[in-house]
């Protein structure tokens, strides 16, 4: 919570169109409103991961709880541009789809931008239908998914992470970036640049998210 640096910097590595494709319109750069919206993770309501590479944070992947919907999370990811087809946003995806099932999801809900293909070939392969209605979010069921042995990790702390990893594990997949948890416990730690952005702008879809997928705006 509050890692605000991580997140600019996250966002500082998306170009124009990785950004619009992420949050459905034109964002030159992230609101204060909206950093601090990404930020407010809550255990077991909002959480995040960030994938570093060097020690430089180059993807973040968060889910939130569906305040109407109970057991539905939605998801989002992003990654840096430069560190496209490694593998990082399908690892982050499967990560914290395990967190959200541990957390005691049953169902994935993922906004995403028709012209994604990335994100959809990804949803796809796991099993979710393409929509009818382009303005409706892709469905998943977690409760049957085979995420793979190294996705499903063993344990929950109250940062957010996985036991297992206390807060800066190794990426266990082969590649060379590596996971840690997205902290209450240190503000603004120096990271990156794109991050999921709230429904506070975006025109598409109808219903406001902030993913590619992503973070539903809470509703009244």
């Amino acid at each position: 919570a509050g890692e605000t640096g991580t997140l600019r910097r996250v966002f500082g590595q998306l170009s124009r169109r990785s950004a619009y494709l992420r949050y459905h319109s034109a964002v030159p750069r992230l609101t204060p409103a909206m950093e601090r919206q990404l930020t407010a993770l809550v255990p077991g309501e909002h959480e995040a991961l960030v994938a570093e590479h060097d020690g430089e944070p180059v993807g973040i992947a968060r889910w939130i709880l569906d305040p109407n919907e109970p057991g539905v999370v939605e998801v989002a990811v992003e990654v840096a541009d430069a560190m496209h087809r490694r593998g990082i946003g399908d690892h982050l995806l499967r990560r914290i789809m395990a967190a959200a099932r541990r957390a005691g999801a049953h169902t994935m809900v993922a906004h995403v931008h028709g012209e994604n293909d990335a994100v959809i070939r990804w949803l796809r392969r796991y099993g979710a239908e393409r929509p009818r209605d382009p303005y409706a979010p892709f469905r998943l069921s977690l409760t049957d998914l085979a995420l793979g042995d190294n996705e499903v990790d063993t344990g929950h702390t109250p940062c957010g992470c996985m036991s297992g990893c206390k807060c800066g594990c190794s990426d266990r997949s082969g590649s060379d970036a590596r996971e840690t948890c997205a902290n209450p416990g240190e503000p603004d730690r120096a990271t990156s640049s794109p991050s999921s952005s709230p429904g506070v702008v975006v025109p598409f879809p109808r219903r406001s998210s902030w993913t590619s997928s992503g973070v539903t705006k809470r509703r009244a």
